[in-house]
């Protein structure tokens, strides 16, 4: 992308509420207002000008995440003015600050961010990368072991799972390998990638010192980790693994305490994981 995007530009525009834009599933119209699908439309519209003019030759914008909430009920016929304002700027995505208006009312906010995507990427599936070593499509599992040797969890990210149901091409979802202490292993759970992300930048803050506890907050409900502050560079770390109901393995509570070297250590692990999986987007 090229440079000259600046955090706060704007970019609005109003519509009119039709009745194309009633929320409507298959023949049925749930009812005679502004939907909230419409909304969103209009959202990622707005924050589409923002990249337009920086787009280079072989690159496009794609939604990537969306996080929005819809305040108030708009009537058909009612002007709206959309409103997105650019909040963060790198290389491969663009955050913006999301607003719907009715006159003085807001009946929208959240946040859209974009990817920025080579098009060629756009339209091939990826399983792996062509020129990666065995090494990188291969690593380790990350492991995290106790600091008296008794107990462990390992994390290993096995393939994308993309293009297929529930997945869409843009989610990036990583099938994943766990277990506690060998007990309870499971191939899943699906993890977004931007999950994994987070919970990388949690584990660097919690080495440097600058975040006191961490708990996840992956949708997929079969790894839940909490990591809290035990003694000076130490930490308790706490993983349950709750197999879905159509699963005969029970569910796994794993506690144990770590050192900060460990945490540091666990993290290069599974950012190697994640090398061997360069992002789609």
């Amino acid at each position: 992308m090229k440079l000259g995007l600046e955090i706060g530009q704007v970019s609005e525009f109003s519509i009119e509420v039709t009745p194309a834009m009633q929320p409507q599933f298959g023949d049925t119209i749930i009812h005679p207002l502004y939907s909230t699908a419409a909304m969103i439309n209009h959202m990622e519209w707005a924050a589409r000008q923002h990249i337009l003019p920086y787009l280079e030759p072989g690159e496009e914008g794609v939604g990537y995440h969306i996080d929005v909430k819809h305040l108030a009920a708009t009537p058909l016929g009612a002007t709206v003015n959309i409103r997105s304002t650019v909040k963060k700027v790198t290389p491969k995505r663009v955050i913006s600050q999301v607003e719907a208006w009715h006159g003085p009312q807001k009946i929208g906010e959240g946040t859209l961010t974009q990817a920025i995507v080579p098009l060629k990427k756009l339209y091939t599936t990826c399983t792996e990368p062509d020129d990666a070593s065995d090494d990188i499509l291969n690593p380790p599992p990350a492991v995290l072991q106790s600091t008296d040797g008794q107990q462990a969890m390992s994390f290993e990210v096995l393939r994308w799972e993309t293009g297929s149901f529930p997945c869409t091409r843009y989610d990036e979802w990583l099938i994943c390998r766990t277990s506690a202490n060998e007990q309870a292993a499971y191939t899943g759970p699906f993890l977004l990638r931007y999950e994994i992300e987070e919970w990388l930048t949690a584990l660097e803050g919690i080495v440097e010192g600058k975040v006191a506890s961490y708990q996840s907050d992956f949708l997929e409900p079969v790894l839940k980790v909490t990591v809290s502050a035990a003694e000076p560079g130490e930490w308790q770390w706490a993983c349950r693994f709750s197999a879905p109901a159509d699963r005969q393995t029970p569910s796994v509570l794993l506690k144990m305490d770590v050192t900060t070297t460990d945490l540091k250590q666990f993290r290069e692990q599974l950012q190697s994981q994640l090398k061997g999986f360069p992002s789609l987007l």
